[in-house]
């Protein structure tokens, strides 16, 4: 399968969440959101997900949701 690549600076942000150049800070902040709009997938199955991250606040976590749904929790140790 090939792999697609989505970058968080092309998303759309909003609550405490910005885009600083090359990255997205303030997404720890109560009501930020990070939104990947166009994100398809050919069909139904499991799919990898890795994202990158920097934690210089310590750890975080992050709901991961696909179609206002919860599907997991992101953990980034510092």
């Amino acid at each position: 399968m090939t792999a697609v690549r989505y970058e968080a600076e092309s998303a759309r942000v909003a609550g405490g969440a910005a885009i600083r150049g090359d990255h997205v800070g303030g997404i720890s902040d109560v009501g930020s959101t990070v939104i990947f709009p166009a994100v398809t997938f050919p069909q139904a199955g499991t799919y990898r997900i890795r994202v990158y991250y920097t934690a210089p606040q310590g750890d975080a976590t992050h709901s991961l949701m696909i179609d206002d749904t919860q599907a997991g929790k992101l953990h980034y140790p510092a």
